[in-house]
């Protein structure tokens, strides 16, 4: 969620009003958080007449600049009534299939505790208009690989468009932490599952619980990048309403020129220049032996000077950072985990590892080894969740060792099919359990391979057999 604060005054209500006008605007990411919203203003009636919820997306807000008339009356209105700085909220999200989802619904205004219809938010009057720009931007939009939610993007925008110069931007900067470290699956259940770690990988940055996960950490916290998003936002060129409208008729120009010359004129067009905005590399210490294959990272927001937010603890503790300002966690962010093709480490010795950041990702490399590994080999990652699980598997081998008990127990033999076997930790139990013949199916062809690989690795080769069959 993002929200423009403007001055009071260009909200100044008109004589004999008497509700104070709104002063901030906020935008939502999803339908779900515009009901949300729109449900919390009727729920704080002291508000409710402040308050308006936009139903557009953020790129149709425009900017409608008061008139001199309009700043005279604004001005009188001010020194009379004495009219105070003040913030209202205003929600604006959606599109226009989603409005008129809402009035198919016919949604009514929810009633307070007496029954009676509370006020009615000012948002409901509709509107997609700014009254003039705002002087301060306030999101919230990062998540665990920080630029994942489009925040760049839509700052961009915002500064372009709906912004003051030098309008105020929080948190006004954002810095990337990061460690390197070892994931990697051992003993689990009595069997050696090391085979599966070669199979770890994800196109992009994973969103990881690290308190759920077995790792061990190779080097301490770094500072990976900076994102100055005041600077950035103080960079952006102000357009105006009539440079939008130019750029719109210069946009469908060029669309109908596109068409018009097709793949001819396609083939002329320049190559684009590299998307990294930032590239560079960071020199790591690493303090412990291991086999690095990740990447965690995480993020820390500076509200104001002293005042910060980090999404998670991290490598190190406050005391190790020597940070004295006032700072806390958002234990609500998972962390992000970028894997990479293993490689062993020594303590004392420095790694150079790459940063890439364009406007979407963040992207780290161990400078001069890129990845060769076929990205299609690869376990998904609720797999290594559902094997780390002791639960589970506790229980699956307890019945497992029944069944085979009883096979037994009759003077009988054992034939044990699993289905779907991908790592064959299944298998194994009933082959550990006594079984005579086991045969995993595995519709995977990459995961049968990681069962057949772990089968052998437990000295399961004579009795466990894997299929790649459906």
């Amino acid at each position: 969620m993002a929200a423009l604060r403007a001055r009071r005054s260009a909200f100044a209500p008109s004589a004999g009003s008497s509700a104070p006008p709104p002063a901030v605007f906020s935008v939502s990411r999803g339908r779900m958080l515009y009901r949300m919203a729109k449900q919390v203003a009727r729920d704080n009636a002291e508000l409710a007449a402040q308050v308006r919820l936009l139903d557009c997306n953020l790129s149709k807000v425009s900017v409608v600049e008061p008139d001199d008339g309009a700043a005279l009356r604004e001005k009188e209105v001010g020194q009379v009534e004495g009219v105070e700085q003040a913030d209202g909220v205003e929600h604006a999200e959606g599109t226009e299939q989603a409005k008129k989802a809402e009035q198919a619904e016919g949604v009514e205004q929810a009633s307070g505790p007496s029954g009676a219809s509370g006020p009615e938010p000012a948002a409901s009057r509709g509107t997609d208009t700014l009254p003039r720009r705002a002087d301060c931007l306030v999101t919230d939009c990062l998540d665990h690989s920080v630029l994942g939610l489009g925040l760049l993007p839509a700052l961009d925008d915002a500064a372009a468009r709906l912004l003051e110069p030098r309008a105020r931007i929080i948190p006004s900067v954002v810095r990337v932490r990061a460690a390197l470290v070892q994931l990697s699956v051992g003993k689990v259940s009595g069997f050696n599952l090391e085979g599966m770690n070669a199979y770890r990988w994800y196109p992009a940055a994973e969103a990881v619980k690290m308190s759920t996960v077995p790792w061990v950490r190779l080097s301490g916290e770094f500072e990976a990048l900076g994102l100055d998003l005041q600077a950035r936002a103080d960079a952006v060129p102000r357009v105006g309403r009539e440079d939008e409208a130019a750029g719109r008729v210069e946009e469908k120009g060029e669309n109908r020129a596109e068409k018009r010359n097709g793949e001819e004129e396609a083939e002329t067009l320049p190559l684009a220049s590299p998307a990294w905005e930032q590239d560079h590399v960071v020199e790591v210490a690493v303090q412990r032996p291991g086999r690095c294959n990740a990447v965690v990272f995480w993020f820390e927001a500076d509200l104001a000077p002293g005042l910060a937010w980090r999404s998670w603890e991290g490598a190190d503790d406050a005391a190790s950072r020597g940070q004295e300002s006032e700072s806390w966690s958002l234990y609500g962010v998972d962390q992000a985990v970028q894997y990479l093709d293993g490689f062993e480490v020594h303590a004392g010795e420095t790694l150079q590892l790459r940063v890439c950041q364009d406007k979407g990702r963040i992207f780290f490399e161990r400078r001069g080894r890129p990845c060769t590994r076929a990205r299609h080999a690869l376990a998904p990652r609720w797999h290594f969740d559902m094997v780390l699980d002791e639960r589970r598997n506790g229980a699956y081998d307890k019945a497992i060792r029944r069944a085979v008990q009883a096979r037994k127990a009759a003077g009988k033999s054992t034939f044990t099919l699993d289905m779907g076997a991908g790592s064959s930790i299944l298998s194994m139990m009933a082959a550990r359990a006594g079984a005579e013949e086991v045969v995993g199916a595995e519709v995977s062809a990459h995961m049968c391979d990681v069962g057949e690989e772990t089968a052998i690795r437990n000295g399961f080769l004579e009795r466990v057999t894997m299929l790649c069959r459906d």
